[in-house]
């Protein structure tokens, strides 16, 4: 099981997400950022209200999911019941080809994580009108991303 997992997640690293966007430098206006953890419990389901967010706003914005590892023995022990496998199968079923790239060890995410001061996962940020927009938690509608402010 964990070698699929990490089969899985190299592949979808692969093909990684290019750097853009002057907002950053990293990311450009109608990026949607998703952070996240391996351990993060409510991930999944997170997962499922990112892919209703892309759905709906399909061609007008970016999904960058942002894998944040602390422990990276977490692998080994992913299971179908653990929150990575449950989220990285969620994130999986979308688009055409189905999935999203998420990058294993991605340094620019976790300097975004750091510039926000992320201080709990999952955590939602959307790129618009040259401002981030953060909100926290696992079900969020597009209209909380476009009224909050940071």
């Amino acid at each position: 099981m964990e070698r699929i997992l990490a089969a899985a997640l190299m592949l979808a690293g692969a093909a990684g997400v290019p750097p853009e966007g002057p907002q950053t430098g990293l990311v450009g206006d109608g990026t949607l950022l998703f952070f996240f953890s391996p351990d993060t419990s409510s991930a999944p389901a997170a997962a499922t209200t990112l892919s209703k967010l892309a759905k709906a706003k399909e061609g007008k914005i970016r999904v960058r999911p942002v894998l944040l590892v602390e422990d990276w023995k977490t692998f080994r022990s992913a299971t179908e019941e653990s929150p990575l496998y449950r989220t990285v199968r969620e994130l999986g079923g979308r688009g055409d080809p189905p999935g999203v790239p998420i990058p294993i060890f991605d340094e620019d995410g976790l300097r975004l994580a750091r510039a926000w001061s992320l201080s709990r996962l999952p955590a939602f940020v959307l790129i618009s009108h040259g401002k981030a927009h953060l909100v926290y938690g696992s079900r969020v509608t597009l209209e909380d991303l476009l009224e909050c402010r940071k």
